[in-house]
This record gives structure tokens, C-alpha cells and sequence, in this order.
């Protein structure tokens, strides 16, 4: 998400939202999905079900940024458990097994 904050900077703010929409949205989707699913499937100690509920009740400041305000990347990488990594639009952990 970076990196398509990198390619639009500079663009207006009209084509800014736009390209957010068309390019950022379906990612965070897609990152907004699987903790809504999860949740179920671990203990309530699991470290990973501390994050989930993190970035869940900081969801709506999160996605904000695609309203044409500047992105916290901060929040974002505060929000993905140790060892894990984001490929593509999947949270996988460190052994590359989809979270």
C-alpha cells in the first residue's frame, strides 16, 4: 500500500481517491476479511487473536486514509503479529502457511 501511496503522491486529490479505491481498497479488504473470520479458530491467550482484536477495534482509522487522508503506517505494522507478513492480500506467518 506504500508503494501505491508512492506512485499517486501528487495527484490531485479527486484521482488520489480514485486510485485508492480501485488499488488500495480490495487489499484492505481482503486484510479486514480474514480477522473477521479468524477469531473463532484461536484461544483467547493467542498472541495473534490480541492483534486481530487490535486492528478490529482500530479498523475504521485504518481504512480512512482511502478519504484522502495521509496513512498511519505505524497503526498498520503495529497491527500484524511478529513473524508474519502481508503477500499480496493474505497475513501469512513466518513459515509462509496462510494465517
Amino acid at each position: 500500500m506504500f508503494e501505491i501511496e508512492r506512485n499517486i503522491n501528487g495527484c490531485d486529490a479527486k484521482d488520489r481517491r480514485a486510485l485508492r479505491e480501485e488499488q488500495s481498497k480490495p487489499f484492505l479488504d481482503g486484510m479486514h476479511a480474514w480477522p473477521l473470520r479468524e477469531p473463532e479458530t484461536l484461544s483467547r491467550s493467542s498472541e495473534v487473536l490480541k492483534a486481530i482484536n487490535y486492528i478490529l477495534r482500530r479498523w475504521e482509522g485504518c481504512a480512512r486514509f482511502l478519504h484522502d487522508i495521509a496513512q498511519n503506517k505505524g497503526l498498520l505494522t503495529r497491527a500484524i503479529p511478529d513473524g508474519a507478513s502481508i503477500v499480496g492480500t493474505e497475513l501469512r506467518s513466518a513459515d509462509s502457511t496462510e494465517l
